[in-house]
Order: C-alpha cells, then sequence, then structure tokens
C-alpha cells in the first residue's frame, strides 16, 4: 500500500497535466505533500470543478502548487445517474503550505485507500 501512494505522488510529481507552468521549481523529494479534493462531478451528468478551477482555490489561498492531475479515488460507487463518480483532483503542495490546504478543504491524498491518476473530464 506505501509503496503504491509513494509510486502515485511520484507519478504526480512526474506527469503533472497543469501545474505552475514550464520551468516551475520541483520540490525536493519529501518536502511536498499530495493533497486532492473531490471534483464535485457526478455519474451520467459530470459537472464539478475543473482542475484549473480546483488548483485556483490553492493559488488564491497563497498556495504553492508543484503540480496537479487528475484521478479517481479508488472506491466502489454504485452505478446510479446523480450518484458520486469518485473524480479528485491532485495537488503536490510544499510541507509547509499543507495544513493551509487543509484548512480550505484540501485532504491529504495517503487518506484514500487506492486513488490513481485519470483523465481529466
Amino acid at each position: 500500500m506505501q509503496n503504491s501512494m509513494l509510486s502515485l505522488a511520484s507519478a504526480v510529481v512526474l506527469t503533472a497535466c497543469g501545474g505552475s507552468g514550464a520551468g516551475a521549481d520541483v520540490a525536493a523529494p519529501g518536502s511536498s505533500t499530495s493533497v486532492y479534493r473531490y471534483a464535485g462531478s457526478v455519474q451520467c451528468e459530470g459537472g464539478g470543478l475543473s482542475l484549473t478551477e480546483s488548483q485556483r482555490q490553492l493559488t488564491d489561498a497563497g498556495i504553492q502548487v508543484l503540480s496537479a492531475a487528475c484521478g479517481i479515488d479508488g472506491n466502489a460507487y454504485p452505478t446510479v445517474c446523480g450518484a458520486p463518480d469518485g473524480r479528485i483532483r491532485i495537488f503536490e503542495v510544499p510541507n509547509a503550505q499543507s495544513q493551509l490546504a487543509s484548512a480550505i478543504g484540501f485532504e491529504p491524498l495517503s487518506n484514500l485507500p487506492s486513488p490513481s491518476q485519470a483523465d481529466c473530464q
């Protein structure tokens, strides 16, 4: 489990699909934390916040985003239109800013049982 979380965190850093732009400083290993927030989308309807909109919540709070990716939480959901779909937005932030991210509703990615990256929808 811990190896899969480490692999996912590494994948988020290495294959970001948003981040803070070209030439952004990438934190040294171990000096950043992966956080997530649910997109707010539902089955059959989609919706919710885009990766960019979710990232803006962090940057508006003064939190540096080192990388950004879309993903799924790894939980099973019954197939029902209007029910949650498990889509999340994953961000790598400096350790020093992880508590601030938590204060505005982002959770440590390590809280999820088996998250994975997925295409942004």
